[in-house]
């Protein structure tokens, strides 16, 4: 089944990443990176016998796609702690464009990462130009606690040596993380008109709970109880008999 909805997990830990999440929610782009600007050392890589020139086309055709990566659930905690910085950022539910959903080849897919053992991926040998997507949508399964939904666009033409902003969809839901930074609070609270639109819905996400994120009605409404929630962390404590 072809996902709907993705989860992109962003960091709130300074002015320019700031700015990059309310692009998002905005216009619905997110950056979309080459294979080797990605964290894992092992993406994308293939074994082969063929001669250097053989070598040469295939890796050249790597480079021509751009990788968008994200969760398939908001609650998934090694991307809380790690691209949202330790619930410290946010999490944006991306209602993914029907035209995306539909229309797809090999030059668009959308997919869940498939998860392999190290010594699966050392017996696919002498891979041909059609099996790049396969190559771009398998990891090792030390990854497998990211969840990983994969979209992959095939670009023509010139950009950036690293990646660009892809349109996915429209940000239907935003939830912060409780760790989140005054001075990230104070920028938003700034943005609030701007962000209370109707199609937004907004919660948070604390990381102890096992119950539904809670729904609120506005982002004033979410701020409040982040700030609840904080002077209620600083007095917490454990008695120890």
């Amino acid at each position: 089944m072809k996902p709907k909805k993705v989860y992109k997990y962003v960091s709130l830990s300074d002015y320019l990443k700031i700015q990059r999440f309310f692009h998002i929610i905005k216009t619905g782009e997110v950056w979309f990176s080459k294979f080797h600007a990605l964290n894992d050392p092992m993406e994308g890589i293939f074994y082969t016998s063929k001669k250097k020139k053989e070598r040469d086309l295939i890796a050249n055709e790597k480079n021509n796609y751009l990788l968008g990566c994200f969760g398939e659930d908001p609650n998934i905690h090694p991307l809380w702690a790690y691209y949202a910085e330790g619930y410290s950022g946010a999490c944006l539910e991306i209602k993914v464009n029907e035209s995306l959903i539909r229309f797809q080849n090999d030059d668009c897919l959308i997919k869940p990462i498939e998860y392999k053992a190290d010594e699966k991926i050392f017996l696919e040998k002498d891979p041909k130009i059609e099996d790049i997507p396969k190559l771009l949508l398998r990891k090792t399964e030390r990854w497998e606690k990211e969840k990983e939904i994969r979209i992959l666009v095939k670009k023509q033409g010139n950009y950036g040596l690293k990646g660009t902003n892809v349109r996915v969809g429209s940000v239907t839901k935003v939830i912060l993380g409780t760790h989140i930074s005054d001075e990230a609070v104070d920028y938003i609270q700034c943005k609030t008109k701007e962000l209370n639109e109707p199609r937004i819905e907004w919660s948070i996400e604390n990381g102890t709970s096992t119950e539904p994120q809670k729904k609120f009605a506005s982002l004033e409404a979410v701020l409040k109880e982040i700030a609840e929630y904080k002077v209620w962390r600083k007095g917490f404590s454990f008695l120890v008999k």
